[in-house]
């Protein structure tokens, strides 16, 4: 598993798991630091390995660690695509060919926020249609 920093400091970054623990923070001290993302804890959360698969848990921060926008209480297995929250920052977790976690299933899942995005676009376009569609109706027939 790879996690991509895709928002707030060091965007861009990916970070390889490789160890059986990766803490996450504020601090300089951290596996991945979030230096400067002052709504992140100094020690905010840890992702461990659980067998073939990841879970993160947050320890003790101060604002929590939202996974998918859904804030964790425990333990939480993580999957291809999933977003964590910690403070201002977004990490997306990868799954890696050939690792453990990668099963094509995993591979394959479509993150929840994007799926929920597109098909807010996709209803706004058909009220659209649908009220111009009405709307020449009216003006054909003499209503407005």
């Amino acid at each position: 598993m790879q996690i991509l920093i895709n928002r707030g400091p060091g965007k861009g970054q990916i970070i390889p798991l490789a160890a059986p623990r990766t803490t996450v923070g504020r601090s300089s001290q951290s596996d991945i630091a979030l230096l400067g993302d002052w709504r992140a804890s100094r020690r905010h959360a840890e992702i461990v390995r659980r067998g073939s698969s990841w879970a993160i848990i947050d320890i003790g921060s101060t604002n929590g660690t939202l996974i998918n926008g859904r804030p964790i209480s425990g333990p939480t297995l993580l999957h291809n695509g999933d977003t964590i929250l910690i403070g201002d920052s977004e990490l997306i977790a990868i799954a890696v060919p050939g690792d453990a976690t990668a099963s094509s299933a995993t591979l394959r899942r479509l993150p929840q926020r994007h799926i929920a995005f597109w098909w807010t676009i996709f209803s706004l376009l058909l009220v659209l249609i649908i009220m111009l569609i009405a709307g020449f109706i009216a003006y054909q027939f003499g209503w407005i």
